[in-house]
């Protein structure tokens, strides 16, 4: 995190994200827009943490063809950005995996397995969390929880 933290809004965040994909993949995006406060972060890598999480859900839905539905939930405690796919979920074991360094479901050249690692590592080192909830054959939800900090308390 070798970025001085800002305020910015959740909406920016995911604009920002939205327009670093190809416009056919951005289209297949829905997003619920909530009241929203500005929050502190270290906004490009954040920006990398959910344009990964994006990704991770267009890849899962790109053989349905569905759409990948994204919320931020505010509270006075926490920010919270929501990505939900409706592809093919994972089971229990591979779940268990999930953010391991090198762990992939991809194919073979198509993913390092490195992208959820440094997403998970991202939400530590900001004092939040990354958590996933899937069921085989309905799909998966990823919460990433960032703490509502000051510039004082992310810079330690």
């Amino acid at each position: 995190m070798g970025e001085l933290p800002e305020a910015v809004l959740p909406s920016t965040v995911w604009e920002r994200c939205v327009g670093r994909l190809p416009a056919a993949e951005a289209a297949r995006i829905v997003h619920a827009p909530r009241p929203e406060v500005s929050f502190v972060a270290h906004v490009e890598g954040l920006v990398q943490v959910v344009l990964c999480l994006l990704q991770n859900a267009l890849d899962a839905t790109r053989a349905k063809g569905t759409k990948v539905h994204t919320s931020c939930i505010q509270d006075a405690e926490s920010t919270t950005f929501v990505v939900t796919d409706a592809g093919p979920g994972m089971s229990p074991d591979l779940l268990a995996r999930v953010g391991e360094p090198f762990f992939t479901t991809k194919p073979a050249g198509e993913g390092m397995g490195l992208g959820l690692f440094l997403a998970r590592t991202y939400a530590e080192r900001a004092s939040g969390t990354l958590t996933f909830e899937s069921t085989v054959g309905v799909g998966t939800s990823v919460r990433l929880r960032l703490p509502t900090l000051s510039k004082k308390e992310l810079h330690g």
